[in-house]
């Protein structure tokens, strides 16, 4: 027959998979509207389809791994966490700017600052949502 803890585990483990899913998913479209009211004023539906899919990759190449890292050690609202998120959010936006975006020698002041903010909005925003969602199975 079949094996109830093998079972379980596969099963809690798909679970996770699911959860952190809603999590990268409300994390993209939270930085997407966060992105359309502070960044860029002209909404459109193809252009916030766009940003939440390239934050939703952005996400799944910087946060999942921090988060799966994280999970070694589940605590729901931990500064440290927020701190280790807050971190590599800084880290993977400078990356994705600096290749994507413009070259580092163009950067403002205020350049600097909102990509230094959208960081920690975001890092906060995916700290949140891990907190609620992916911690409370």
């Amino acid at each position: 027959m079949y094996d109830k803890p093998r079972i379980f585990i596969i099963v809690r483990c798909l679970f996770i998979i699911g959860f952190i899913f809603l999590c990268l998913l409300g994390s993209s479209i939270f930085a997407s509207v966060y992105y359309f009211i502070f960044l860029y004023p002209y909404f459109s539906i193809l252009g916030f389809i766009y940003i939440a899919t390239t934050y939703f990759i952005l996400f799944m190449v910087f946060a999942v791994p921090t988060q799966i890292l994280l999970r070694r050690d589940p605590q729901k609202y931990s500064l440290k966490h927020l701190s280790v998120y807050i971190g590599v959010a800084i880290v993977g936006t400078f990356i994705f700017s600096s290749i994507f975006l413009f070259d580092f020698s163009s950067i403002t002041i205020s350049t600097f600052f909102e990509l230094l903010l959208m960081s920690i909005y975001n890092a906060t925003v995916y700290w949140l949502l891990d907190s609620i969602i992916v911690l409370d199975d």
